[in-house]
């Protein structure tokens, strides 16, 4: 009868730790603190991070080619538009466009 009885302890300090975590998110999720104008400046590598951090799987199949989830392949602007959209649905600022390449016709 007592093996049971050290279960317990665990089980009712993990629905607690559950419960507090959860709290700051909600709070936090509401607030209008990042606005879309400030966007994120970035290269091509934070955004291939941020995607992987939110589970998507993201491979550099040539240069400037990215292989998303094992089916699509798009390009650097493509997968920034990407992650500006997963940016979006979690309340945070837009990765920025890169600035056009310098050796492009000047006029």
């Amino acid at each position: 009868p007592a093996v049971g009885l050290p279960r317990q302890q665990p089980h009712d300090g993990g629905e607690a730790h559950a419960a507090a975590g959860a709290e700051p998110r909600r709070n936090g999720h509401g607030t209008d603190t990042a606005s879309p104008s400030e966007a994120v400046e970035a290269g091509v590598d934070p955004i291939v991070h941020f995607l992987r951090s939110r589970d998507y799987s993201v491979v550099r199949v040539e240069d400037g080619r990215f292989r998303v989830d094992g089916r699509r392949i798009l390009s650097a602007e493509e997968l920034r538009e990407k992650a500006n959209q997963v940016r979006l649905s979690m309340g945070k600022p837009p990765f920025a466009p890169q600035p056009a390449s310098p050796a492009g016709p000047a006029g």
